[in-house]
């Protein structure tokens, strides 16, 4: 008999599909004046929990039907079951599998085979728990602000901090990538006039920096736990501060303020550093310098001494309202906040600790100066090697469709976001890709069984049945279709994990379209036509005789004129084929003209001869 029992007699709900289990659990808990009951099935756990049985519940991951994953979060979406407290038991032991039972709703997780001492003590522990947060729940009427100064306190206390990090960042990035993938589209539009195009890209610059912004509660999390490391690249410095002044600038005239960069004309064009840290220091430090600025200008100085030849300088002058002498020893603590900052009611109190460590990483070291209402000088070196030019490609270089004469590839995109979906349909079809979409894991199986696509865009996160289980059931019965996992997720483990659950390679939302083509070029072994090859083909057109002059489509109605002009803006050339059809046999001569542009992606000059 056990050397305990508990005060009260607690409920505890067993589900697993494996009958041992159940019966080696039941006994070991009934022996130790637990009332236990089994169950083999998700559904019919959830039934017991609802009749408010259960005091806690240990509850299987991999079961048919209903995994523990679905059932955890039916429970927890539930008011009358929220509160349970539910242990996970499972044989899967990667850290993944664990993130997603904690985040979930697990308050705990023990591996199979499981320790019975283990497996008591944690029960007796989480009943505890429940017990006293039954009695503290009673006392909410008369210990309100007590109880709230607790919860903070258990909060404060989580040691599953990084679920949190790993969700807020997902569910931020996912809308950043269809506000991201769409500005690609709209700068496929050649309509657009150089204004417009502008603006676009400096959206897009933006959208980039608000995604680095988001990466900064994960690197957070990497700097406390020891793991944040450099990521050396070989880049264009000279490109980069253009790109930092462009996003800034239009700020600073916004507040009157000037914004000024003076780079040396010693400093290298190609240096060897982390870019993206570099680029996040430069852009905190001038951001605050023109948040904080009211009158006068904002000035990026960068200098390299030659005496010095692995070390590059920066310097950020603000004309601000500065920085009382008491405050600056705790300027890089973080989530410490000058009374400026305090006032301006913004910001996390991240960034200036963020930038303190990243700059450490390379190598350097950050210093101010500042004097009350004269302005604010912060400095900093880094330590870099000196590059080599890079190949910048323009934007002619654009992939816009197919070259002939080799099979278009059908592709699937799974993913349960409409906006996503329809971005990566969107710039699928408009290359020539043939393409379908499913929105959850179950419909994805149907289509990849009926259609049998040469690669699948698989989300990972869907309803119905997830990526995960999608992935596995598709490589079990055909291990050669490509599938390229997407998520959101940055954590180095969860990638770790997904590229072994079966996929043959992931993208991170968002991604740039170049990455895209990229990777499909390299899993598939198509061939693109770029946009530089465009004024060529419409030549060699012209000179085979297969050009069109406007008057000619004047035999067609004008709304067909205008879907020809709505489906040459989208290079979509299966909709141009189709509408072709319409055409009477008569004008077979205009119908093979257009074909012959279309074959040919000529579909800028098809724009033109229908613009109305």
């Amino acid at each position: 008999m056990s050397d305990f029992l508990p005060a009260n007699q607690d409920n505890i709900l067993i589900v697993d599909d494996v009958l041992e289990n159940l019966d080696l659990l039941s006994r070991i808990l009934t022996r130790r004046g637990y009332s236990v009951r089994s169950v083999d099935r998700g559904d019919a756990a959830i039934i017991i929990a609802k009749t408010g049985w259960a005091d806690l519940i240990l509850l299987d991951i991999d079961m048919p039907e209903m995994d523990g994953y679905e059932v955890c979060r039916c429970l927890k979406e539930e008011e009358t079951t929220s509160s349970i407290p539910v242990i996970f038991m499972s044989a899967f032991d990667e850290v993944l599998n664990k993130v997603n039972a904690f985040s979930v709703g697990g308050v705990d997780y023990i591996t199979k085979p499981f320790q019975i001492k283990e497996v008591v003590a944690r029960v007796k522990t989480h009943l505890q728990l429940r017990n006293l947060q039954k009695n503290l729940e009673t006392q909410v009427a008369s210990r309100t602000i007590e109880l709230a100064t607790a919860l903070q306190e258990a909060k404060a206390a989580n040691s599953v901090k990084n679920i949190f990090f790993s969700q807020m960042t997902h569910e931020l990035r996912t809308p950043m990538n269809a506000i991201l993938g769409f500005v690609q589209l709209m700068q496929r539009d050649s309509t657009l006039n150089r204004e417009h195009q502008e603006q676009l890209r400096i959206i897009s610059h933006s959208g980039e920096h608000l995604m680095a912004l988001i990466n900064d509660v994960l690197e957070v999390s990497k700097i406390e736990a020891g793991k944040l490391v450099v990521k050396r690249s070989n880049f264009d410095l000279h490109q980069m501060l253009k790109g930092v002044e462009e996003m800034l600038k239009i700020k600073a005239q916004a507040k009157n303020l000037d914004f000024v960069i003076q780079r040396s004309d010693r400093v290298p064009q190609y240096i060897q550093t982390d870019q993206q840290k570099l680029r996040q220091v430069l852009i905190n430090l001038l951001a605050n310098g023109v948040k904080f600025t009211h009158k006068g200008q904002v000035t990026l100085k960068i200098d390299y001494n030659q005496q010095i030849p692995h070390q590059i300088s920066f310097q950020i002058e603000d004309t601000g309202g500065g920085i009382a002498p008491e405050e600056i020893e705790n300027l890089f603590t973080p989530f410490y906040q000058t009374q400026t900052g305090r006032q301006s009611s913004s910001g996390t109190g991240l960034g200036l600790s963020i930038c303190h460590n990243y700059v450490q990483q390379m190598g350097g070291e950050i210093k101010v100066k500042s004097v009350v209402n004269r302005g604010t000088t912060f400095s900093f070196n880094i330590q870099m090697e000196i590059g080599f030019p890079v190949i910048q490609l323009s934007e002619t270089s654009r992939v816009i469709g197919l070259k002939p004469n080799q099979i278009i590839p059908r592709i699937l995109v799974a993913e349960d976001r409409w906006e996503n979906r329809q971005f990566l349909v969107r710039l699928l079809e408009i290359i020539g890709f043939e393409v379908k979409e499913a929105t959850d894991g179950a419909q994805a199986i149907s289509l990849w069984s009926s259609w049998s696509p040469n690669l699948i865009l698989m989300d990972l996160q869907m309803p119905v049945l997830d990526g995960y289980e999608a992935i596995q059931h598709i490589k079990r019965v055909d291990s050669s279709v490509v599938i390229m996992a997407i998520t959101a997720s940055q954590f180095k483990e969860q990638k770790q994990f997904i590229l072994s659950s079966g996929c043959d390679d992931l993208m991170n939302l968002p991604f740039l379209e170049e990455e895209l083509w990229s990777k499909i070029a390299h899993h598939l072994k198509v061939e693109y036509i770029y946009e530089t090859s465009i004024q060529n083909t419409v030549v060699q057109a012209e000179e085979n005789g297969k050009n069109i002059e406007s008057e000619t489509l004047s035999l067609m109605s004008s709304e067909w004129v205008k879907q020809l002009n709505n489906y040459a803006i989208a290079a979509n050339a299966k909709e141009i084929y189709t509408l072709l059809e319409q055409v009477p046999e008569e004008y077979s001569q205009m119908v093979e003209a257009i074909a012959s542009l279309v074959d040919d992606f000529c579909f800028e000059q098809i724009i033109e001869l229908t613009t109305l």
